[in-house]
């Protein structure tokens, strides 16, 4: 589906230097009274002709279910390796898509090019 995928007061970004082909590092600032907890849990989804389409993993997708809380700057550093659930990635334009609970799941994504 095409939406966006935004939640309030919370940004994630890809960490300056880290993208690469098979991974990158995120930067989730939350600037919430009340913080999420964030989990492992991604998906990617790849854009061709202005559409997002979910890319399929190539074998079982396992994330701990740890959940993971902002540092005292509202900030929280993960690095994903996409590399074991979906290969490498080609040339194009991208988004990660993470969650929250909150009573129910909410989506937030970072869009990049490679």
């Amino acid at each position: 589906d095409n939406n966006e995928y935004t939640l309030k007061n919370v940004t994630m970004n890809i960490k300056e230097n880290t993208l690469t082909k098979s991974g990158a590092t995120i930067i989730i600032a939350d600037n919430n009274k009340v913080k999420y907890t964030y989990e492992e849990y991604y998906k990617l989804e790849k854009r061709i002709d202005h559409i997002w389409y979910e890319l399929k993993p190539s074998g079982d997708v396992l994330f701990n279910e740890m959940g993971y809380l902002v540092d005292d700057n509202n900030e929280l550093e993960m690095n994903i390796d996409w590399s074991k659930t979906y290969g490498n990635l080609t040339s194009g334009k991208y988004r990660i898509i993470k969650k929250i609970y909150d009573g129910e799941y909410k989506y937030f994504s970072v869009e990049f090019d490679l």
